[in-house]
């Protein structure tokens, strides 16, 4: 019975901390949601079906079908928001990166803002000297329909796969994100 009653009160500890340190998400309007309200994506999950815009060329269609666009089965997503001071801090160490690459596995990121402006999106990514196109979600509930509770946040994805959840400045470094999750295979 203690051992059960200690259990319960970690894990009523961890979520409190959990929505302490999380509990603010600034939407692309400028608005205060509380995360409370979104349901988080987890390992294990298949990619939600979502509407996302290539932002450099306009052109629709979901975040699956992007991902299974390239030959390689193992990619990042990596989702922002151009006025999130933690983004703008963690894009810094971005620069000059389309991929992460540890030994034979060289894994590429697909950025996707969170914010409605689309214009400002650019332009955060190109100040930050991004070598990617990025996409756009283009609705302000978008982290809500992804499962995003806090921004910057990447996934590691494999196939229609979520294989790696992290977050924040140090959970988004790309210097420290493992690959280890991503078993590419040359015939894949």
């Amino acid at each position: 019975m203690k051992k059960n009653l200690t259990y319960s009160l970690v894990i009523l500890l961890a979520a409190m901390a959990s929505f302490q340190a999380f509990g603010i998400y600034r939407s692309s309007n400028g608005r205060l949601a509380s995360s409370s309200a979104v349901i988080p994506a987890v390992v294990g999950e298949i990619l939600p079906e979502i509407g996302i815009r290539n932002m450099a060329t306009g052109k629709e269609t979901t975040l699956s079908q992007t991902l299974s666009d390239t030959p390689l089965r193992c990619k990042f997503v990596y989702f922002f928001d151009p006025e999130c001071p933690a983004c703008q801090s963690a894009a810094r160490s971005w620069a000059n990166r389309s991929a992460i690459t540890d030994g034979a596995v060289n894994v590429p990121v697909l950025w996707i803002t969170l914010s409605s402006d689309v214009t400002g999106s650019r332009s955060f990514l190109q100040q930050n000297s991004i070598p990617v196109d990025g996409f756009s979600a283009g609705q302000t509930d978008a982290h809500r329909q992804f499962g995003v509770v806090s921004i910057p946040t990447v996934w590691g994805v494999q196939g229609n796969t979520i294989e790696f959840i992290d977050s924040g400045i140090n959970g988004t470094d790309p210097t420290t994100l493992p690959v280890d999750w991503c078993e590419e295979s040359a015939d894949a």
